[in-house]
């Protein structure tokens, strides 16, 4: 029996607090009924007011004034310089031992002296009030009975702890809609007074680690540290401002500003009492499996809150992360995304989605310093992480980003605002863009910017010939380099003698739907894409790849070694997320631009809310361009003839080569053509038959593709020539 009752307390560890709320609820309500009677105009209660006032300055004391005012300075100073709990308790109990002597020992005097104040029930409640004790010690102890029901109620509840919570967000709202914006009383007494109360209202960026370290024992420390929330301040925004009224093309070209764009909507900050009724879960919910662990600071994001976790002494960080999906039913959330531990701090993260997320626009990223005061070339912004960070890249020392994720989590937008960072800070002159879009629709209206080499591809069959047009700029400008002497397009432009006709611009290439080429010509846009990732840094050519289909048929093994830097979006299955970044974690990401992202410069992803660009935006943008006139595009001849590297270029040729095959592996066989000619098997079969035809093959053996070889290297070499062609050709 005694065991059930201690398990039953350990299932309900609120039901003493609710038991001290009720009690105290119950005596608030007693004495607010009997203050609060209708006033009738010939009732005695009429000159209750000033009754109060009179009786009151009778029985306080000058002393008891004094010792009442010093206890409220005292607990005030207490808030202010400690934050502490228990100066929270001093300002409590000194304000109400004002309220006792104010009121209650008024009331009693008033119901006991017969002048009928308060009505039936002040009578009765004055009656048995002073029939117990005398007045002028009735009061003080009622109101001090229900201080110290209430503080009971909240020591002893988290429950309670979290109603006040919700009240003060209800107090916070109100407070907004009248006109003050301020997130906490905190923040509205350090705007208006200069008292700051907490870490509310600063820069996350310039802020220093929290006080307090994480203790031995959190649950053995009585005072320990409260919850530190911080609130994120708005960066202060360096705009510069285009003077588009004077362009001229002899002039020279003009960037557009961020002023072009769509300002960025005013962000709803996440309440306080939200943070802390969060937090209350995540410590009870944890506490039930007996993992003991203190939240100790709150970082809210636009998408994600992140909750940083103290584990106690002995407590592995394998016992928190193995029960998220609790912690995601405890919440109501729909997913929870557990950083083990935070990169540089001695701390759990517990990411939790708001239930309010904020849109992260483009034009607010190239307003911050940390866009505009960044030195590094072709920087993009990438979006905001979990502590409201611009986080800013550059793409010259990424040096290929690599996409990945599902239909509908961001792809797309995430292409139009990085493209639309490029735009907004480098001329034609400097950059130079390609872009291939086989879905015809995300990248065609950019046909009017006149940074582009060629037309917007569209189809899969362009592409391979511009991708070895893309190897051939890139073999001449590695000649340009050795001519020079210089070993990088940077060290090459900033040559002092060089004119400006002959410096080289950035090349950005850009694919929307990798998967789509990869389904056409498997083996010439891996072997392209591949080649350019390895040797095209140098010489200022940069890849951006995207797909919807993070399978290992579209993002082989070749392309992840040549892409260190990788953007996975929301995905299906923890395989998907391993495909892109080779770990789990973009399962569990919420979508609409919720990403992480993983580069050589960082061992961990980093979780970014992804920049959004509207149709405005874009459309401002090329207009922008537009109407500055246009370049010189590569002429479609010289693409066409641009050979593939590395393949052969026309019929004979690869002829030639099978033959090679298979005269030097003394066998022939579809498969063998395809590994070492790269081709698809449709290819490799019209070779395997001519080869036959030829007599250089013979027929197959048995159930085997294999075929034997008839004529040696020598004969194969003069019989080389297609069946189809006519022997003098």
């Amino acid at each position: 029996m005694a065991r059930a009752k201690l398990a039953a307390r350990r299932r309900h560890p609120d039901r003493t607090g609710a038991w001290f709320a009720i009690a105290s609820a119950a005596s608030t309500v007693l004495i607010i009924a009997a203050l609060a009677l209708p006033i009738l105009p010939d009732h005695p209660l009429a000159r209750f007011p000033a009754d109060v006032f009179v009786l009151t300055l009778g029985r306080a004391s000058v002393p008891a004034m004094l010792l009442l005012l010093l206890l409220s300075a005292a607990g005030t100073a207490a808030v202010i310089l400690q934050r502490h709990l228990v100066g929270a308790l001093q300002v409590s109990l000194a304000l109400g031992l004002i309220v006792a002597l104010a009121t209650f020992e008024a009331v009693a005097d008033l119901s006991s002296g017969g002048s009928g104040a308060g009505g039936l029930v002040g009578n009765w409640f004055g009656g048995r009030l002073t029939a117990l004790l005398p007045d002028v010690i009735a009061g003080p102890l009622t109101g001090l009975a229900a201080l110290a029901l209430a503080g009971g109620a909240l020591l002893a509840s988290t429950w309670a702890r979290g109603q006040l919570g919700r009240l003060g967000a209800l107090t916070i709202d109100a407070g907004r809609s009248a006109g003050q914006r301020s997130t906490s009383l905190a923040d509205w007494l350090n705007a208006r007074f200069g008292v700051k109360l907490d870490d509310g209202d600063f820069d996350p960026g310039e802020a220093e680690p929290i006080d307090a370290a994480p203790p031995a024992a959190p649950a053995e420390t009585e005072d320990a540290p409260e919850l530190v929330i911080k609130q994120p301040a708005f960066e202060k925004q360096a705009v510069v401002a285009a003077d588009t009224d004077s362009v001229d093309e002899q002039a020279g070209w003009v960037c557009p500003g961020p002023e072009q764009l769509e300002a960025p909507m005013r962000r709803e900050r996440v309440s306080h009492g939200e943070i802390t009724e969060n937090a209350s879960i995540i410590e009870k919910t944890l506490a039930n499996f007996k993992v003991d662990v203190r939240v100790v600071e709150a970082i809210p994001g636009p998408v994600v809150t992140q909750y940083c976790i103290a584990p106690a002494a002995g407590v592995r960080v394998t016992h928190i992360t193995r029960h998220a999906d609790d912690l995601a039913l405890a919440l109501s959330a729909r997913s929870v995304r557990i950083e083990s531990p935070i990169p540089g701090r001695p701390f759990v993260g517990l990411e939790i989605p708001n239930r309010d997320p904020s849109v992260v626009t483009i034009r607010e990223l190239l307003e911050s310093p940390q866009f505009s005061d960044n030195p590094e070339p072709l920087k993009i912004a990438l979006g905001k992480d979990v502590a409201d960070h611009a986080q800013v890249r550059s793409l010259a020392r990424m040096p290929h980003l690599l996409i990945a994720g599902s239909t509908g989590s961001g792809k797309s937008v995430f292409l139009n605002s990085l493209l639309v960072s490029l735009l907004s800070q480098y001329t034609p002159d400097d950059l130079r863009m390609v872009l291939i879009d086989p879905k015809m629709v995300e990248l065609v209206p950019y046909n009017h910017v006149p940074h582009l080499l060629m037309p917007v591809v569209s189809t899969p069959a362009e592409a391979v010939p511009v991708l070895a047009w893309v190897q051939q700029e890139m073999t001449r400008r590695y000649r340009l380099l050795r001519d020079s002497g210089r070993r990088n397009i940077a060290a090459y432009n900033s040559d002092p003698d060089r004119p400006e006709s002959e410096r080289v611009p950035y090349l950005v290439v850009v694919v929307d739907e990798m998967a789509d080429l990869m389904m056409t010509a498997p083996a010439e846009i891996e072997h392209s894409i591949c080649r350019l990732a390895q040797l095209a840094r140098a010489v200022g050519i940069h890849l951006v790849i995207a797909t919807q289909r993070p399978s290992v048929d579209v993002i082989t093994g070749l392309i992840k070694a040549n892409f260190p830097s990788r953007v996975a979006f929301a995905v299906s299955s923890q395989v998907d997320s391993r495909t892109i970044l080779d770990q789990s974690g973009a399962e569990k990401l919420m979508g609409r631009g919720d990403m992480l992202f993983n580069s050589v410069e960082h061992g961990k992803s980093v979780r970014v809310q992804g920049a959004f660009s509207s149709d405005d935006d874009i459309t401002q943008i090329i207009n922008f361009w537009a109407n500055q006139g246009s370049s010189e595009h590569v002429s479609q001849e010289e693409i066409s003839q641009a050979p593939l590297v590395g393949t052969p270029v026309d019929d004979a040729s690869l002829y030639h080569e099978a033959v090679n095959v298979v005269t030097q592996f003394n066998y022939a066989s579809p498969a063998l053509l395809q590994r070492e000619l790269k081709l698809g098997a449709g290819k490799a079969a019209d070779l395997i038959d001519k080869l036959a035809a030829n007599g250089i093959i013979g027929p197959r053996e048995g159930d085997s593709a294999s075929r034997p070889v008839l004529a040696d290297r020598d004969s194969a070499a003069v019989a080389a020539k297609p069946a189809d062609q006519p022997a003098n050709a």
